[in-house]
C-alpha cells in the first residue's frame, strides 16, 4: 500500500513539474532573444521602417529615428486607443543583435477607451550594450487575445550614447 502511495505521489510531482515548466518556462534566460517575428534587419540605420505608414495608429515624438539615447530613456508620443489594453502597451529596446536591453510598458496619459489618439509616456532604464551602438526601440500594440492577426508594432532605430 505504501509503495503505491509513493509511486502515485512521485507521478503527481512529475506531472506538476511538467505543467510548471510549460506555463512559466523558468529555463529561458532573462536576456533572451526577442520574438522572431520582429525583423531587426529591417530597422537598421540604413533602412528604417517607414514611420509614416503607422502615423494613423501611433506617433512617437521622442526619441526620433537614429537619435542618440541614454538611460533613463523617456519616451513620449500618442497612439490610437485601440493600441492600448488596460491603458498600456509593451515596449522593448533591443541591440543590433536582437538581444533585449530593456523592456517595459507605455502608459496612457488620458482616457484610452477611444478610437482617437491618446498621449502616452514611458521610461526605460538600461545598461548600454558594450559591443554595439545601434539598437531598435519596439512599440507593440497590446494584444490580449494572442491572435497574430491583431499584432502590430512600430520599430524605431536608435543609437546608444
Amino acid at each position: 500500500m505504501r509503495k503505491v502511495f509513493l509511486t502515485s505521489f512521485f507521478i503527481l510531482v512529475v506531472i506538476l513539474f511538467i505543467f510548471y515548466v510549460l506555463l512559466f518556462n523558468p529555463f529561458v534566460p532573462k536576456k533572451a532573444r526577442i520574438n522572431k517575428s520582429v525583423n531587426i534587419e529591417n530597422a537598421t540605420m540604413e533602412q528604417p521602417q517607414d514611420m509614416n505608414s503607422k502615423n494613423n495608429l501611433i506617433v512617437l515624438d521622442y526619441p526620433q529615428p537614429n537619435q542618440d539615447i541614454a538611460s533613463p530613456l523617456q519616451l513620449s508620443g500618442r497612439a490610437r486607443g485601440t493600441w492600448f489594453f488596460e491603458a498600456s502597451f509593451p515596449i522593448s529596446l533591443v541591440d543590433s543583435d536582437g538581444m533585449i536591453v530593456a523592456q517595459g510598458h507605455a502608459d496612457a496619459l488620458s482616457e484610452w477607451m477611444t478610437e482617437d489618439f491618446v498621449p502616452f509616456s514611458a521610461s526605460l532604464e538600461f545598461i548600454k550594450p558594450s559591443s554595439k551602438n545601434k539598437g531598435v526601440l519596439i512599440l507593440r500594440k497590446d494584444n490580449p487575445s494572442g491572435l497574430s492577426e491583431y499584432d502590430d508594432f512600430l520599430e524605431v532605430p536608435v543609437l546608444f550614447k
